[in-house]
This record gives structure tokens, sequence and C-alpha cells, in this order.
């Protein structure tokens, strides 16, 4: 299957035998192959997910990562709000 810059590739450890496309920023479909179907097909944001295997691998908690991810993703959004196009709404 060739599907350039979907970045198709199978999961590895836990996950292994199931596949993942990248959708859009974050959010990826994974799902696994049996014959020429797929099965258990999802939509998830990867972030929680890798928040929590963080969280156990640096004895943290899973929050603050998904907080700091947070607080990264805003000062992005920020540093682009001059090139946003956004029409007031009347109070």
């Amino acid at each position: 299957m060739d599907l350039p810059g979907l970045r198709l590739h199978e999961l590895k450890g836990d996950r292994k035998g199931t596949w993942s496309v990248t959708v859009s920023g974050n959010w990826r479909v994974t799902f696994r192959f049996e014959g020429k179907d797929a099965l258990d097909v999802d939509y998830v944001d990867y972030r929680p997910e890798m928040a929590v295997r963080l969280s156990i691998a640096f004895d943290t908690s899973a929050e603050s990562w998904l907080n700091q991810q947070t607080q990264y993703d805003l000062w992005i959004a920020e540093k682009r709000r001059k090139n946003l196009r956004v029409e007031k709404l009347a109070a």
C-alpha cells in the first residue's frame, strides 16, 4: 500500500499488529488488517496515550504532560494571531 504523505506505519511494542495513518495534526486513524479487511478502526488523538506513556516512564502525571503540550500549542497559536482573519461578533 503506497500512501505518500500519510505516514502509514505499523505500531511497535504492545501495539504491534496495529497500523496507523496520519490524518491531521496529532490525529490518526489506527486499525489492524485481517486479510484484505481493516478491523478495529479508530480515530484517535495520540497525545493522551503518549502522555500516559510518558507519565509511566518518568513517574509523573499524565496531566502534567498534556498541560505542557497545551501550553506549547497555545504559544504557537498566539504567534500566528496576526495572520488570523476573524470577524468580531456583536455583543
